[in-house]
């Protein structure tokens, strides 16, 4: 559901997909099929409903070119690109692959074969392509043959004034995903061992 500022903005459609996900066991058993018999990872994609219907849309969507956001878009992008020849650009934000180095053992040595599989089964269907980065872009470029624009995730640099810290209000902000492997709760902790000083926000 878009945020009641972009509902009705002209010229924009809204759909929904499915949020519902495969068992885990089957899921990992497709995964780790894929290990000798890569074929499976496509399986195991597919197999998921909102990928289905993510696609059939793409499909009907008529559109001229093809804006695919992160690893798992362009799968659906690259497979509606086979049957058109339309034009796929890629948004791959960050290292998709590399996002799984300090993930749980299963999913560490599940994840990163599998998107490797699917990211150079899709990447000859894309035409452009962007990131944050540039060590990202040269991984991208070394590992799928890709040639990212680099669009940096944060502002240029500016000169503000300065601006001083109140000694007895010391707010202090974590901006990010709310994902396991963060620990958000040891930030918590933290805070909680300081004085009353401290007071920890949540923009997630």
């Amino acid at each position: 559901v878009p945020h009641p500022s972009w509902a009705n903005l002209p010229d924009v459609h809204w759909h929904s997909v499915s949020s519902s996900k495969m068992l885990a066991p089957m899921a990992a058993v497709l995964l780790m099929l894929g290990k000798i018999c890569p074929v499976a990872y496509e399986w195991w994609f597919w197999s998921k409903l909102q990928h289905v219907q993510a696609l059939q849309l793409a499909q009907a969507s008529e559109c001229d070119v093809l804006y695919a956001n992160e690893w798992d878009g362009l799968c659906i992008a690259a497979a509606v690109a086979r049957r058109k020849h339309i034009p796929v650009i890629y948004d791959a934000h960050e290292d998709s692959v590399g996002q799984y180095q300090n993930a749980g053992v299963l999913k560490k040595w599940l994840m990163p074969t599998a998107l490797c599989y699917l990211l150079a089964k899709c990447a000859n269907e894309v035409s452009g392509s962007i990131t944050v980065s540039s060590p990202i872009a040269q991984k991208l470029q070394s590992e799928f043959g890709l040639a990212p624009i680099v669009v940096l995730n944060v502002p240029e640099k500016a000169m503000l004034s300065s601006r001083k810290t109140n000694p007895a209000n010391i707010r202090l902000i974590h901006h990010g995903v709310a994902q396991r492997n963060r620990r958000l709760e040891a930030m918590i902790e933290t805070v909680a061992l300081c004085d009353q000083r401290y007071s920890l926000h949540f923009m997630l």
